[in-house]
């Protein structure tokens, strides 16, 4: 039985017998770059040769300029710098001492219009329905968190200060 990719992730999410398990290919940039180059292929064609059941269309950041400290060598919109290989790891957790829910709150947080989205559609609609989509960026949120307070803190913040890390107050926020 063959199929295209799109059928068999989406008779694999409906607990249905594909041809065979589908396969995602969540690499970082510099992965990509090097296997390209050791195979000889460009991105399509690797993903290809892989397997690969999914392509990415992703929004586009239109927000403020996101200026990196000098050894640093990635931002987030969040505010988070990193450095080492690739995103490399949080410079700093400026959350890490929140205690009050208006603490959060004040933190400068990115903004919905920030991003452009008005491409993706036509990007899914390009792959013709042959693969799965995944669709925007990458939302680890629990990862967004962890780099705002630092992971051993978040533990400790669920336990001493619930509402700071449920974001659990009076007032409605949204």
């Amino acid at each position: 039985m063959s199929m295209t990719s799109k059928e068999r992730v989406l008779l694999a999410f409906s607990h249905k017998k594909t041809d065979r398990i589908p396969c995602w290919c969540g690499a970082s940039p510099e992965f990509l770059m090097k296997a390209q180059k050791i195979l000889g292929e460009d991105e399509e064609g690797f993903r290809i040769r892989i397997g690969d059941d999914f392509r990415r269309v992703y929004s586009k950041y239109t927000g403020p300029d996101l200026k990196i400290s000098p050894g640093c060598t990635w931002k987030s919109p969040f505010g988070i710098e990193r450095t080492g290989i690739g995103y490399g790891q949080p410079t700093k957790h400026p959350l890490s001492n929140a205690k009050t829910v208006k603490e959060v709150l004040e933190y400068p947080w990115p903004q919905p219009t920030w991003m452009d989205i008005s491409m993706i559609q036509q990007e899914a609609l390009a792959w013709n329905e042959e693969y799965a989509i995944l669709g925007g960026e990458w939302s680890p949120f629990w990862h967004d968190v962890i780099d705002l307070v630092g992971m051993e803190k978040l533990y400790y913040m669920m336990y001493d200060y619930p509402e700071v890390a449920l974001l659990q107050d009076k007032r409605k926020y949204f």
